[in-house]
């Protein structure tokens, strides 16, 4: 991730959760949409159980940057995230842009990514 980049974070997912599952293959079709854009999607998982995480990621199912926070995290409480799945836009320096993004199914996403300044 560049010093420059916007930040999509598809924060605080559960791998089990039927909404989370559905935002998946979205997500990945819109970081393949997005690829070489200045805007990094980072995936934030609050599961509990690590290896079960860890195999979902390896399994390939998963793409972009996966990071496992667990339920609870302070990025949780800080944020304000109450339910899942939630999507966070962030500015390169780490303010948001936007607490409540819509989701990756949105049929307004890609307008709304492509209306940033610098993307």
């Amino acid at each position: 991730m560049k010093d420059n980049e916007l930040q999509f974070e598809r924060s605080c997912h559960v791998l089990y959760s039927g909404p989370c599952k559905k935002e998946i293959p979205f997500l990945k079709e819109l970081e393949k949409k997005f690829e070489g854009k200045n805007i990094t999607f980072l995936s934030l998982s609050t599961d509990q159980n690590k290896t079960d995480w860890e195999n979902m990621v390896k399994s390939g199912e998963l793409s972009g940057t996966q990071l496992l926070i667990g339920r609870g995290s302070q990025f949780q409480k800080d944020y304000n995230i109450n339910g899942i799945p939630h999507f966070i836009l962030l500015a390169p320096e780490g303010k948001i842009v936007n607490a409540s993004m819509i989701r990756p199914s949105s049929p307004d996403i890609e307008k709304v990514l492509n209306a940033l300044p610098g993307i």
